[in-house]
């Protein structure tokens, strides 16, 4: 468990080419690629998996001097059968993981985000969604950023 753990912080395209991750590795992976496209977007991570009393906030950045807490969802992009003559790029599932984020999920993070913005000592902070799609042992990736 430990290497796996190991694994996913310091190889995750590895881990995700190699292992199948079960839910709870699979929400691990999804932000620690999250905070890498982040990073190499130039934001600074200030934190991950913060507590706060209104709910926990996955990944706590700064960009530009802006505050923002991320949401990160993760699902995996799983092959379905299909039809000869069907395009292999059609075959699989129109899993959006963003759409499993409800209204009263997002307004718990707006509350956090006010309870952070506050410790931070800034006015407000900004609340994005990223989306990350796993397509297993084959180490591609689709990463979405909703601003906002």
């Amino acid at each position: 468990m430990l290497a796996r753990r190991w694994m996913i912080r310091h190889a995750p395209a590895l881990f995700a080419r190699w292992c199948e991750p079960d839910s709870a590795e699979l929400g691990e992976l999804g932000e620690e690629l999250a905070a890498r496209h982040l990073r190499a977007q130039g934001w600074e991570l200030l934190g991950r998996r913060l507590r706060t009393s209104a709910g926990e906030v996955d990944l706590l950045a700064r960009e530009r001097g802006q505050l923002v807490c991320v949401e990160v969802k993760t699902s995996r992009a799983v092959p379905v059968p299909r039809p000869r003559g069907v395009d292999p790029a059609l075959a699989r599932t129109n899993d959006q993981p963003g759409e499993r984020w409800r209204p009263a999920q997002a307004g718990r993070l707006a509350r956090a985000a006010r309870l952070v913005a506050r410790e931070h000592g800034a006015a407000d902070a900004r609340v994005d969604l990223v989306e990350v799609v796993l397509e297993p042992h084959r180490a591609r990736v689709e990463l979405r950023h909703r601003r906002g």
